[in-house]
């Protein structure tokens, strides 16, 4: 065997243990996808919205793109924010409609990938992969630039967080195995519920009020 034989032999056992570690963390997202929602209660995830009884928020492009491309730090802050909302105690929303919105936040964290220190990343990255395929739900080319754009906006964000060598791992996973295995049953629209936020700001004004009453 030449040494360029066992250099592509060595690539292809790298691959397939790649593609078969990503499948079961696949299958593990799909059923905490499918667990009943925690209950919403101030600073609690109330978990994902789907297609079935749990709406998420429902947002124009102009504020789920400020949301999204907001610094990681940031985008940590306003998600911290928005959960702590009680939803019996927020002025002109009902508690239907604040529900919903923390849904629209909701993270597991890292689950296709080993979390290593990039959970703020994944909590952004799991904010795209939710609101954007509801706000490009009649764009198909807009939802894959925006799909791009997530998984290349968590490469930067885990870069940032962790070291170039996770990143650069990460990136790899999701830009050739993600989107082809599980990106597509998990970049799809859900069911809103409620006002359509208009920007960034009127969230933040909407916790202003909040915190202030």
């Amino acid at each position: 065997m030449t040494d360029e034989q066992s250099t592509e032999n060595r690539a292809a056992k790298r691959s397939r243990a790649v593609g078969a570690t990503v499948l079961g963390l696949a299958a593990t997202a799909a059923l905490a996808a499918q667990a009943p929602a925690a209950a919403a209660a101030p600073g609690v995830d109330p978990g994902f919205p789907d297609n079935v009884g749990n709406a998420g928020a429902s947002f124009t492009v102009r504020a789920y793109r400020e949301i999204a491309l907001l610094p990681n730090d940031e985008y940590v802050r306003l998600r911290k924010d928005v959960l702590a909302l009680d939803e019996n105690r927020v002025p002109g929303r009902t508690p239907e409609e604040i529900v919903a919105l923390k849904r629209s936040f909701s993270s597991n964290g890292c689950t296709l990938v080993p979390d290593l220190g990039a959970e703020r990343a994944c909590e952004q990255h799991d904010f795209r992969y939710t609101v954007g395929p509801t706000v490009y739900a009649n764009d198909p080319s807009g939802a894959r630039a925006d799909r791009e754009d997530a998984d290349d906006q968590l490469y930067r964000n885990t870069n940032n967080a962790y070291t170039v060598e996770w990143a650069g791992a990460l990136h790899a996973i999701i830009k050739y195995y993600g989107t082809t295995l599980f990106g597509r049953d998990l970049y799809s629209p859900t069911k809103v519920v409620g006002p359509v936020y208009r920007s960034a700001e009127e969230i933040r004004e909407l916790v202003r009020a909040a915190q202030a009453g």
